[in-house]
């Protein structure tokens, strides 16, 4: 097999999590040696859970392998896996990062800002008008906009955006070579033209509702922020939310009437400390996307984090965490070199203390 076959073999095991596979990888060397282990050598391993040991033992068919590349090249599918370099860094800091993406178009270009926009299935006619106002704005702003191309909220951001000659990006539940929901064929065929569909499931793998939640954390992993147009109270908008918060994003979130309950889950977010979004041009320059005069937007510019101090500022939201917190979600276990990452956070402005040893972001 060549190089390739072995990845997409390794990185697409069932139930060999990310962490078994950097150990396997530290012991073995390359994914060659591991596919050639015996089954005696894997099951005395100790630190594998038993249906990752099934895996690697049953999941062993080289013809098979090879004939799903042939597939994924056949349908001009891209692969790429963690240990790629075109892998998506913004979702390298995620404790349940994806093994490997399956991608249909392009990958999100990681200089660009992103947005996700999520709301509603069944959404109102004033939510569907603000979902595509907002993507109008972040097309002109030369944002990414990301969402997951279902019905509603989703969909009328991201096709706006593209209508406006924006760039969008869509994460599916299913395999990328499935279209769902059916309805949005048209919406499928320009993201892949005119910016991406993203998986972590293999090709084929239909739409199930056990998926979504899982795809909801890629969703507000490859964005900077994330914009709720409208919710119920509880909803898979606010599964990705909860990740979105985990992960350290910004929240947005559109307020509307206490009698509505599209606009419940909205107002629950705003009282938890959401920004509300009182208007696009606020919300735009709030993301430090400010307005010139032709009336298109264009993002500050700003000195990128380094990836250690990045990934400690990514650990950090609005509720107060310790440093003993950090170390233990960071991995970076030198409190010297990490109170010297919160000190410097804390001068460039972008975190606070909250307590002698608690931190938040600004």
């Amino acid at each position: 097999m060549e190089e390739l076959e072995y990845k997409y073999w390794f990185y697409t095991l069932d139930y060999l999590s990310h962490r078994e596979c950097e150990r396997l990888l530290k012991e073995y060397h390359c994914i060659e040696n591991i596919f050639q282990l015996s089954q005696g050598t894997i099951e005395q391993l100790p630190w594998l859970s038993k249906r990752a040991k099934s895996s690697l033992i049953h999941q062993r068919n080289p013809c098979r392998i090879i004939e799903r590349i042939q597939y994924v090249q056949e349908k001009g599918m891209g692969f790429v896996c963690i240990t790629d370099k075109e892998y998506p860094q913004r979702l390298r800091y995620l404790k349940d990062k994806p093994k490997a993406l399956f991608y249909l178009g392009e990958l999100p270009k990681e200089e660009k800002y992103a947005v996700a926009v999520i709301g509603a299935r069944d959404c109102s006619n004033y939510g569907k008008r603000l979902a595509e106002e907002i993507g109008d704005a972040l097309a002109k702003g030369g944002v990414n906009v990301i969402s997951g191309m279902a019905r509603g909220i989703d969909s009328y951001a991201q096709k706006k955006a593209l209508d406006m000659g924006g760039r969008s990006y869509g994460v599916l539940g299913c395999g990328v070579d499935v279209c769902y929901p059916k309805t949005n064929w048209c919406l499928y065929e320009q993201l892949i033209e005119k910016g991406g569909i993203l998986s972590e499931f293999l090709p084929g793998m239909p739409a199930k509702a056990i998926n979504f939640p899982q795809r909801n954390r890629i969703i507000s992993g490859i964005s900077d922020a994330v914009v709720v147009v409208e919710a119920k109270r509880q909803s898979g908008t606010s599964i990705t939310v909860g990740y979105g918060l985990e992960q350290g994003k910004d929240i947005y979130a559109v307020p509307g009437r206490v009698d509505d309950s599209l606009s419940e889950g909205c107002n629950l977010l705003i009282s938890q400390g959401a920004y509300p979004v009182l208007s696009i041009e606020e919300m735009m320059r709030d993301m430090g996307i400010v307005e010139e005069k032709n009336l298109k937007f264009h993002k500050k510019m700003e000195i990128p984090l380094e990836s250690r101090f990045k990934l400690v500022y990514d650990c950090l939201d609005f509720i107060p965490k310790s440093v003993v917190k950090l170390v233990e979600e960071t991995g970076i276990d030198n409190l010297e070199e990490i109170n010297q990452i919160l000190f410097d956070l804390e001068i460039d402005d972008r975190i606070q203390q909250a307590g002698t040893g608690y931190y938040v972001r600004r």
